[in-house]
């Protein structure tokens, strides 16, 4: 009769487990059957009966099991299937664990109220603490999905409220569960100890049954319907403004780095006009590699600068000028490294850090470079190199504007090279290679202004070929005009490159010696007169006859200085050629 009883009311917990789908509604959580094992264990395990019924035992397990499937697929929560598998697995290992443990302690004698009710207390703790909190992250997807279903935002979005979301416990529901462990597990406590003193009352079973799902229904009642919705929507809320926020910081970030790139790009633009509008074709080769590295140097930050000009003759780029870098003269053929590489791919070699392609590089601590190639029209002009010491130095907007300031170069370079050209058949004799009278006048008049600016000495050495005319008579124009060449290669070894030389006109020369004191200047012209001994044949010796003027010595302006270097020749041939004569 007593068995009858206890398993009743057993079967009016599965009973109350299936009403309470009802209350559930939202989360899953106590589960009355739980409490109706504990107490139908309770039962048979005081009254020495549990060994005995332990298939009953068993077929009621079954009946539990069925009602937890039942209940799990019935839950009105639209989470995936496979969080209800969890929670159903996680149930059933709680049943079974409980059912074991309470077998051996029947089968060994080992029965305690107090003892197992604490036991039973653990387990419990063991499942809503450390079973349920596993599919914390799968409810917690769960979450984010209708959070991100309400903001309507990207996953991208979403990253930014993933931490908002994963540390905010009011979303979740963990805090009322634990709170029906902690009643449940004092109930069925004060419960034990009232059984020890007064025995088992069934009125007092069922009382605990009925206590137990009051408190959940109330509990679940006021979570469900008043706060689950008032803590959605206050965090749905406080999450909008927290995304509002985050957008407004990530459009500030993207606000200040696209203004950091257009200052970059207008650096480089006002570079790029700077270098193409304001160079001079009158600036010397090294006047404009100068202006082309303060255009780079003005857009980056690099550590090195070369620039290579392609060699037709041997076919290979030449180092012409170089930043932080010896003097020593690189060459690369094509193909070779970055330099020659970049040309035979005709586009920009770029190595930004790591080891992959560092033997591409000019130097071993170019930890980034760049080698921009300068084909203008299929033709070779050279290449411009930068490095840095630093990984990661450049951005592609540096390749870009480098690559479009190496054509610029390219271009300037070709038309220059053609307008040099062009300047030299106005300014240089077709024979000789020297500047004409016409441009020594010029010369010879910017020149003298300087030395007046800069106070420093000039000095002018007028040069007359002796027996030229008996050699042009003898052997003929041709041989002459050989003759006037050997001349100008003499001259021209015997000075410096900052020094001028001149055809004054038939077999006269002119040289204009800057910066050069008349005894020094003695000394040059010597050296032209002796290397004068190897222009003979036959029996004609050619020679040179030198006169020297100085300023501010001898005379201070153009015409005077020509006269009286003029005079001074004029001696020199008078007393017998082949000499050196002063002013």
């Amino acid at each position: 009769m007593e068995n009858n009883i206890v398993i009743g009311i057993y079967i009016l917990t599965l009973i109350l487990e299936l009403f309470s789908i009802y209350y559930i509604y939202r989360i899953d959580g106590i589960n009355i059957s739980f409490l109706g094992n504990f107490l139908l264990y309770y039962y048979f395990s005081i009254k020495n009966k549990f060994i005995d019924n332990t298939l009953l035992i068993l077929a009621i397990l079954v009946i539990n099991i069925l009602v937890f499937i039942i209940k799990e697929f019935l839950v009105n929560f639209n989470v995936p299937n496979y969080i209800r598998s969890f929670n159903l697995i996680s149930k059933l290992l709680t049943l079974l664990l409980f059912f074991f443990i309470t077998f051996l302690i029947n089968l060994f004698n080992l029965f305690d109220s107090i003892f197992y009710t604490i036991i039973f207390i653990l387990i419990l703790l063991f499942h809503y603490v450390f079973l349920q909190r596993i599919s914390y992250e799968k409810f917690l997807e769960v979450i984010k999905n209708k959070y991100k279903n309400s903001l309507n935002i990207s996953d991208e979005d979403m990253v930014l409220l993933d931490e908002k979301i994963k540390f905010n416990i009011n979303i979740l529901p963990f805090s009322s569960i634990f709170l029906e462990v902690m009643f449940l597990s004092i109930l069925i406590f004060l419960y034990s100890i009232f059984d020890k003193f007064t025995g088992f009352k069934y009125i007092s079973f069922l009382l605990i049954i009925i206590s137990c799902f009051l408190f959940i229904i109330i509990i679940r009642n006021l979570y469900n319907k008043k706060l689950f919705d008032l803590n959605y929507n206050l965090i749905l809320e406080e999450l909008k403004g927290y995304l509002e926020k985050e957008k407004f910081k990530k459009f500030e970030l993207e606000k200040e780095s696209i203004l950091k790139e257009n200052e970059n790009l207008k650096r480089q633009l006002e570079a790029m006009y700077e270098f193409y509008s304001k160079i001079d074709v009158n600036y010397s080769l090294n006047d404009i590699y100068k202006k082309l590295h303060y255009s780079i140097e003005k857009s980056l930050s690099f550590s090195k600068l070369i620039i290579f000009l392609y060699d037709e003759e041997e076919n290979c780029l030449v180092s012409v000028y170089g930043v932080n870098v010896s003097n020593k003269i690189l060459k690369y053929n094509i193909g070779e490294r970055a330099i020659g590489g970049c040309v035979k791919e005709r586009q920009p070699i770029v190595y930004l850090g790591g080891t992959i392609s560092s033997a591409m590089a000019i130097f071993m601590d170019d930890r980034s470079f760049i080698a921009c190639p300068s084909i203008i029209s299929d033709k070779i002009v050279g290449v411009i190199y930068v490095a840095s010491s630093y990984s990661k130095a450049f951005t592609q907007n540096d390749i870009d504007f480098l690559q479009v300031l190496s054509n610029q170069f390219g271009v300037f370079y070709l038309y220059y090279k053609e307008y040099s050209k062009t300047l030299d058949l106005a300014i240089k004799d077709g024979l000789t290679g020297l500047y004409t009278h016409r441009y020594f006048q010029e010369l010879l008049t910017q020149e003298l202004e300087k030395a007046k600016n800069y106070s420093y000495p000039l000095t002018l050495l007028m040069i007359d070929t002796d027996k030229f005319k008996q050699y042009n008579d003898t052997f003929g124009h041709p041989e002459g005009d050989k003759l006037l060449k050997n001349i100008a290669n003499i001259l021209t070894k015997n000075v410096r490159k900052n020094d001028y030389v001149c055809r004054y006109g038939g077999d006269e020369f002119a040289i204009i010696l800057v910066n050069t004191k008349k005894q020094d200047a003695y000394y040059i012209a010597e050296r032209i007169r002796q290397s004068y001994s190897v222009l003979k044949k036959g029996d004609i010796q050619v020679s040179a006859s030198i006169g020297i003027a100085s300023y501010p010595d001898d005379a201070i302006t153009k015409d005077d200085l020509i006269k009286k270097a003029d005079t001074a020749l004029y001696e020199a041939k008078k007393t017998g050629r082949n000499k050196v004569v002063f002013a």
